[in-house]
């Protein structure tokens, strides 16, 4: 279990990444692409070390 400070950590991380994918999708650019493709491969590691349930668990009413 997460205390509620690596819980916030890990929340930060999640709405950075999520930004910045939000962000790539959004440039046409070949490179933007590649970024973009690498992000969602950071995402998906972080997410499998830490689960939304984890790091969003009860204290934020369970949403992911």
């Amino acid at each position: 279990m997460l205390t509620p400070e690596q819980k916030k950590v890990w929340r930060r991380l999640d709405g950075l990444t999520g930004g910045l994918i939000e962000f790539l999708e959004l440039e046409a650019s070949d490179m933007a692409l590649c970024h973009l493709a690498v992000m969602r491969e950071i995402r998906e590691a972080m997410r499998a070390l830490c689960p939304p349930e984890d790091m969003y668990g009860s204290d934020q009413g369970g949403a992911a």
